[in-house]
């Protein structure tokens, strides 16, 4: 997914850039502009049998159309050759330039970039199984765009964890509130709390390398997991043993 401030990038650029830009797009047949706004949505590298996923198309079919564009059109690129981790052979591509992938991702409608979220979401975890835990990031904002609260928070949470344990606690932090906003938009469950309780923990302790322990909002969030901890009969200090020593 998009990870710059692309309105920024796209109001500094000169109205010249920015037309030549729709004016290649706009020379597209209406097929492969369908075709790359799919791309658009996994991000501005993307894979040809994702894609097809994410279309419903024969994989053999996307890649012979990726490459047509990649040989006549100066809009992508091939990068490489791969195998996914289910081994499914398929080519990866990349937009020459961000704004390409921004410009055709914006062309979405509302509706029509919600499914194909949701579906590049699936394609991805499906390919990689178990190995989704390490796009945790790529997926939650999927799942966000496609409005689907339930796996926005958990791999909000994953993402947020992947970025404690590189020990980038801002970004933990982001992702962690991220988290439970969506759990904010389910209804009530024991899941549904067990979840909450895990993000809070998550949120705490990256707060706290964050701000220190002495924060206002570190003594909110385990304010609020010792609350949690009590209506499950649970210690604060199992959940926070259980994030820190996952296998013990």
């Amino acid at each position: 997914m998009m990870t710059l401030d692309l309105l920024n990038i796209q109001h500094e650029l000169p109205e010249s850039v920015r037309a030549m830009v729709q004016r290649k797009i706009a020379q597209l047949e209406e097929a492969d502009r369908r075709l790359l706004g799919a791309a658009s949505v996994q991000g501005n590298e993307f894979d040809s049998a994702t894609v097809a996923d994410a279309l419903d198309l024969d994989p053999d079919h996307v890649e012979e159309r990726l490459g047509g564009l990649a040989s006549v059109h100066s809009v992508i690129r091939q990068v490489h050759e791969e195998e996914l981790p289910d081994r499914t052979l398929t080519v990866r591509y990349c937009f020459v330039h961000v704004l390409y992938q921004n410009a055709l991702f914006r062309s979405l409608t509302p509706t029509r970039k919600s499914s194909l979220c949701a579906k590049v979401a699936n394609a991805i975890i499906a390919h990689h199984g178990d190995r989704s835990a390490s796009l945790a990031a790529d997926l939650a904002f999927l799942f966000d765009t496609a409005r689907d609260s339930v796996q926005a928070a958990v791999y909000f949470l994953l993402a947020a964890k992947n970025a404690s344990k590189l020990f980038a606690y801002r970004e933990a932090v982001s992702l962690a509130r991220r988290g439970l906003e969506h759990l904010k938009r389910m209804p009530e469950s024991p899941e549904r709390d067990r979840q909450e309780l895990t993000l809070q923990v998550t949120l705490g302790l990256a707060l706290q390398a964050v701000e220190g322990y002495a924060s206002v909002e570190v003594e909110q969030t385990y304010g609020r997991a010792r609350q949690l901890c009590q209506q499950q009969g649970e210690d604060l200090h199992r959940p926070i043993g259980r994030w820190a020593y996952p296998c013990s």
